[in-house]
């Protein structure tokens, strides 16, 4: 008796264990394929309830929509946002800041006068980026990423976290910097939670983090956009012109629409390039000779029309008839806007439209 109870109690285990085996090897066989591997961001960072907010937001409705549609928009920049990021030794999913900066729109302006893809303000391209008449760097998707993977590193170099370094990108290191030594505490969660930083920053940080996590795991959080290899990227390289030249003319001389020297150097405010010797444009790659041929026969009568100074005659006077500037038209002439105007000198009034 004692026999027939064992062997049945056995027997019972017996089949319990074989089942749990079958369901084990089962899922295993099953998860790999239909459940993807989280993957941590290449950079520290404490988690926070705000982070997590942040995710569900962007996860639902039109947050979803927006994200999916601005990662699709910004797929042709990513690649070379990337390489720079790699270039100065920053985590790669820095590139991601540029995605609540602006939603990789190049011709971004927001309220309080920032500008282009990374939202620099006049104030804070340092020896980075050039602003003048003639050209404005905040606006060249190429040029802006240099400045900002710079400034990026800086910051942290300085406070060494990211959260940091981050916040600092919105309010300013200096700004920062002063918020740590008032509140006694370099923990940027406490920093925001107790009011010492705006609340522009203070959302700014976790809509990062968020961004960052639901971008890198996209198909984990079932989110779907055009990645870069899915796009068409315009090769294209730069060529250093000796002189100015009018854009529009050099589009007619070499084939290429005008619309493509726009995209490929959108800091232009004018069909005009700067009067400079060395002004470096971006052209379609391949297009060397050409371009070089058409730049080389292109007329200066292209730059701009001649007008002949009369009596009365004032810089001011003459720019404000052909709507330009006394810059321009200093730059153009090569003149001192305190030089003075005799009668019968010819001056070129730059063609800006």
């Amino acid at each position: 008796m004692h026999y027939h109870y064992s062997f049945h109690h056995n027997f019972f285990l017996f089949c319990i264990v074989f089942f749990l085996c079958i369901i084990s090897i089962s899922a295993t066989e099953i998860a790999p394929a239909n459940t993807p591997i989280h993957i941590p961001l290449t950079m520290k960072y404490v988690d926070n309830a705000l982070i997590e907010k942040n995710k569900q937001q962007y996860l639902s409705g039109f947050g979803k929509t927006w994200l999916q549609n601005t990662m699709s928009k910004g797929a042709m920049y990513r690649p070379f946002i990337q390489k720079k990021a790699e270039e100065y030794d920053l985590p790669l999913c820095i590139e991601f800041l540029a995605v609540i900066e602006s939603g990789y729109n190049t011709n971004a302006v927001s309220r309080s006068g920032a500008v282009g893809m990374w939202q620099f303000m006049s104030n804070s391209v340092g020896n980075w980026l050039k602003i003048n008449d003639w050209v404005d760097e905040r606006k060249d998707p190429w040029l802006a990423t240099d400045a900002a993977m710079k400034k990026l590193k800086i910051n942290y170099d300085y406070f060494d976290d990211w959260a940091l370094a981050i916040g600092a990108y919105n309010m300013g290191l200096g700004g920062m910097n002063q918020a740590i030594k008032k509140a006694g505490s370099r923990d940027f969660w406490y920093l925001a939670e107790h009011g010492y930083v705006s609340n522009q920053t203070a959302t700014y940080v976790p809509r990062f983090f968020a961004i960052a996590d639901l971008i890198t795991n996209s198909a984990e959080y079932g989110l779907t956009f055009n990645q870069p290899w899915q796009v068409t990227i315009l090769p294209n390289t730069i060529i250093k012109l000796d002189r100015q030249i009018n854009l529009r003319q050099l589009a007619e001389d070499t084939g290429i629409s005008y619309s493509i020297y726009q995209y490929l150097n959108p800091s232009l405010n004018h069909i005009l390039t700067p009067p400079e010797n060395d002004y470096q444009l971006r052209i379609p790659e391949g297009c060397n000779a050409l371009v070089d041929f058409a730049v080389t026969n292109q007329d200066s009568s292209n730059i701009g029309i001649t007008y002949t100074v009369s009596k009365g005659d004032t810089l001011w006077g003459i720019a404000k008839l052909y709507k330009t500037t006394v810059d321009q038209l200093c730059n153009v002439n090569k003149r001192n806007k305190q030089s003075i105007l005799s009668i019968g000198t010819i001056l070129i009034v730059p063609i800006l439209k």
